[in-house]
């Protein structure tokens, strides 16, 4: 890895790495704030802290010594987020399909759809 990219996303780099000991940056994931995974989600950050807290979207707390109460910075990682998305995912509707379905349906001689 040379030397300028790991000081732009602020990586030390060992003087002296064994071939065994190297970490390809491409593998690591980094986190990122409450704005961009809002952003990642297509939602504001209140609505993100909302569901953050209802629907226990994974994050990151880091709460350090000397930090008084719940003020750690919470992070996520787009990889949770994605993952959230994914599983409340739900696929949209194709009304002319759903229109055909209704026209296509027989009536019952009370006049209600079976």
């Amino acid at each position: 890895m040379e030397k300028e990219h790991a000081k732009r996303i602020g990586v030390k780099t060992p003087k002296r790495a064994s071939a065994t000991a190297k970490i390809a940056l491409d593998e690591i994931e980094f986190p990122i704030g409450k704005e961009d995974a809002a952003q990642i989600l297509g939602i504001c950050v209140d609505t993100l802290d909302t569901w953050t807290a209802k629907y226990g979207i994974l994050h990151l707390k880091y709460d350090m010594a000397g930090n008084r109460g719940n003020r750690g910075k919470v992070m996520y990682l787009p990889s949770d987020l994605l993952a959230f998305r994914d599983r409340f995912m739900v696929a949209g509707r194709n009304i002319e399909r759903d229109v055909e379905q209704m026209l296509a349906a027989p009536l019952d001689p009370a006049g209600d759809e079976q």
